[in-house]
């Protein structure tokens, strides 16, 4: 079925706070599979900006984006609740081109239901609630 949407946030680009990756020419990229919209949409702003850049890590896992980006080999897009300490937003004044918001989705069946369930996706929902009243306002 249809996911529900639980959040909708901005994607942002992020480089290492200790490195200059995101100045190097071709600009590394640790990005999804080729099937992913955020890979996609990343690739398209950067083309229409006419920014070289190169693929260095393609993979499904957040994670391994992430360590990438920390250890200053790639510049990478991750949703705002998933920015981790050690990154670095990177704006239009650094020559990065916005990016159209996204929507997280919570996929359940709506056939077999049970208050464990419900609290589970409760529970999921909350979690994703990180950014404080500060930052979503700064977000906006």
């Amino acid at each position: 079925g249809p996911a529900e949407v639980v959040r909708r946030e901005p994607l942002l680009w992020v480089t290492s706070q200790r490195h200059a990756t995101h100045e190097a020419d071709p600009l590394p990229l640790a990005l999804g599979r080729p099937i992913c919209t955020w890979r996609r949409a990343a690739l398209e702003a950067l083309e229409t900006v006419g920014r070289r850049h190169r693929l260095v890590l393609v993979s499904w896992n957040a994670t391994a984006y992430g360590a990438a980006v920390l250890a200053g080999l790639a510049v990478s897009v991750v949703p705002e609740s998933a920015l981790r300490p050690g990154m670095r937003v990177l704006t239009e004044a650094d020559g990065f081109p916005r990016l159209a918001p996204i929507e997280i989705g919570l996929l359940r069946s709506w056939h077999h239901t049970s208050p464990v369930m419900d609290a589970l996706a409760g529970h999921i929902v909350q979690s994703l609630d990180n950014l404080s009243p500060a930052a979503m306002m700064a977000a906006e």
